[in-house]
């Protein structure tokens, strides 16, 4: 299991204004996560 976290602060006031969390299983030959990161990540 693999997780992404995504934070974005206000960097004047240094507060955290949002949080995006994702879990997955990573599977298959790295090319194959590469390409469908890339096609997903959009």
């Amino acid at each position: 299991m693999s997780t992404l976290v995504v934070d974005v602060y206000d960097t004047g006031t240094k507060k955290l204004i949002w949080q995006g969390v994702v879990q997955a299983v990573v599977k298959g030959k790295p090319e194959q996560r590469d390409k469908h990161i890339r096609n997903t990540g959009s």
